[in-house]
């Protein structure tokens, strides 16, 4: 396809490294949990960030712009051309479920699905952030992630301390562990469940973007 990150189906099977090791770290090994994967939480930040006026569809203009601005080395041509592919009732924007399948598409394997519920679900954590920028604190950090992995599957103390170490192995601020933007939340849910190499892909489209988050 024309725009695209060059993965393979095995980055969002990882679960090594986050402030030691991921999942090992957050959860007994009673019940498997499923989780979700990394396309998935990526999938998450780059609607809302390409959503600019928050209509729930991607227009033209904010395809345009903001493909340009998540993939800086992206022809222009094809950023266009992957629009009406992908545009599947051609009216010229993209709604949620032809944006998870442009999104699919950047798994060269075609190993990957993308499961829209899940999606979906890390989305509507975004009306937890509050104030300019829009963040939260640790502890709703970590109401977030217990969406996914109730408490009593946590393994050890998941304190701010344990949050600055997150945030250092991706790279980030560890101030940020008192207040953290959508972007930066979802870096760190992929440090914590499938390892730094992973986060730090997302923290990379992440800071091409971070003026959505109200990040400088």
């Amino acid at each position: 396809m024309g725009t695209q990150l060059v993965m393979s189906a095995s980055d969002s099977d990882s679960d090594s490294g986050a402030g030691g090791a991921a999942l090992e770290h957050v959860a007994a090994p009673s019940a498997p949990l499923v989780l979700p994967h990394f396309y998935e939480l990526l999938s998450a930040w780059v609607w809302l960030a390409l959503d600019v006026n928050k209509d729930h569809v991607i227009d033209t203009h904010e395809w345009v712009t903001g493909v340009a601005k998540l993939v800086p080395d992206s022809d222009p041509a094809k950023v266009k051309a992957d629009l009406k592919k992908f545009d599947a009732d051609d009216n010229g924007k993209l709604d949620f479920h032809e944006y998870c399948q442009w999104m699919q598409a950047w798994d060269v394997s075609g190993q990957t699905v993308i499961r829209e519920a899940e999606v979906q679900r890390l989305v509507a954590l975004a009306a937890r952030f509050a104030g300019t920028p829009a963040v939260v604190n640790w502890d709703g950090f970590l109401e977030c992630a217990r969406t996914f992995i109730p408490r009593d599957r946590e393994t050890v103390p998941l304190d701010e301390a344990f949050g600055r170490q997150l945030l250092a192995s991706v790279g980030l601020d560890t101030g940020l562990v008192s207040g953290l933007t959508f972007g930066e939340a979802i870096i760190c849910l992929t440090a914590l469940w499938h390892g730094p190499p992973q986060a730090q892909t997302v923290a990379f489209y992440y800071r091409n973007m971070c003026a959505h988050d109200g990040r400088k």
